[in-house]
């Protein structure tokens, strides 16, 4: 799903808009009992609960893609795959078969990896989707498809924390009664994804709070497919891996890359697409940047082997288009990614030296500033 179809999805979290037709909970302790389950009408809950709830599901479509938002798509074998009929099951029982639903938070009780309380939130949803004119505006008396679609959110509960309150009628300040609170999701997926402004049973949206912290028993438990989530850093992780592996990348190398993909991001800056590349362009800009051709070709099948079923990496998950980061054995330093050009190396008196040019002669020490900067 691009940026423009998430936030049409996610336009729909409002009292204007509500598409939601049943909503379904399931409340879990930490030892994974499950202690209340219900299901009723949405439009049925007080207006109060109603915007409450709108918060979490927006909550759960924000963020970025690659970092927050995954597209997954199912191991599709003779047309389709177990798990994916099941969830299309669910999604055509309009949450009101409570066998179904029974099976359900029992996958995902059984694969969720957290340690303390947490509700699990079902809705079900009819979008009747409005077609679109050439210039983008929408034609609501144009309609060609209805996108029934589930979301589930999984939402930590945590109590309150201890404290004083003012009790006005009693005229005193006394314990404040702690209860316990729903938190954002921390997790949530959207099935079917509405790619192309059209349901594909084929895949789902899937989001995370924490990116570094993936849920990789949950989603496999979802979909059937191993390993379908990377966050940036686990990205980062294996081409860095794979350079280290298979190639002498110089610092030069390093940084001409870094800029062609820091021109890269801002050409696309607010693009409805996350930049993604194959192994084999990756290999190519490296290539450009001043890798040669025998470790061109070790990056792309190193990056292959390790990617499995993934095809592509986010080019933002390889360079932070707002600091560039250098670390040596002894120090660790932060500048502003536009300011990597200037930076290079030199060999004084038989050592190495990463050389940093000064605008102005302004220098500070831990908040302090320095006076009296010496030029050779």
């Amino acid at each position: 799903m691009n940026k423009k179809e998430i936030m049409e999805i996610k336009k729909q979290f409002t009292a204007a808009n509500c598409n939601i037709t049943r909503i379904a909970m399931c409340y879990v302790n930490h030892e994974k009992e499950i202690i209340l389950s219900k299901t009723e009408a949405f439009l049925s809950l007080p207006e109060e609960e109603i915007f409450k709830y709108f918060d979490i599901f927006r909550k759960s479509l924000s963020g970025s893609k690659g970092k927050n938002l995954y597209d997954v798509d199912f191991p599709v074998v003779d047309g389709s795959s177990g798990q994916e009929n099941f969830l299309n099951d669910l999604r055509k029982s309009k949450l009101d078969d409570d066998e179904i639903l029974e099976e359900f938070y029992g996958r995902i009780i059984d694969s969720y990896d957290f340690g303390e309380n947490y509700l699990i939130l079902l809705i079900h949803g009819l979008y009747d989707i409005p077609g679109k004119t050439s210039d983008d505006l929408m034609m609501e008396d144009a309609s060609e498809e209805v996108y029934e679609h589930i979301m589930c959110c999984i939402c930590p509960v945590s109590l309150s924390k201890p404290g004083l309150s003012v009790n006005s009628e009693k005229g005193k300040v006394e314990d404040r009664i702690r209860d316990w609170v729903v938190e954002m999701p921390a997790d949530a997926f959207l099935y079917p994804a509405f790619n192309d402004r059209s349901t594909d049973i084929h895949s789902m949206l899937y989001y995370s709070k924490k990116s570094p912290v993936l849920q990789q028993e949950l989603v496999y438990e979802l979909t059937g497919k191993e390993d379908a989530l990377l966050s940036n850093e686990e990205e980062c992780e294996l081409v860095a891996g794979v350079l280290k592996e298979g190639t002498n990348i110089t610092f030069d190398t390093i940084k001409s890359f870094s800029e062609e993909v820091m021109e890269i991001l801002e050409e696309h800056e607010g693009n409805t697409e996350a930049v993604q590349v194959s192994p084999k362009q990756l290999a190519g800009m490296l290539e450009k940047a001043g890798l040669d051709a025998e470790e061109s070709a070790n990056v792309t099948n190193g990056c292959k082997t390790r990617l499995g079923e993934k095809k592509e990496i986010h080019l933002s998950s390889l360079v932070d288009k707002n600091k560039t980061t250098i670390h040596t054995e002894n120090a660790s330093i932060k500048i502003d990614a536009s300011y990597i050009h200037d930076i290079e190396t030199r060999r004084i008196d038989g050592r190495t030296y990463i050389m940093i040019p000064l605008n102005e002669n302004v220098v500070e020490v831990n908040g302090i500033p320095v006076a009296g900067i010496a030029y050779k």
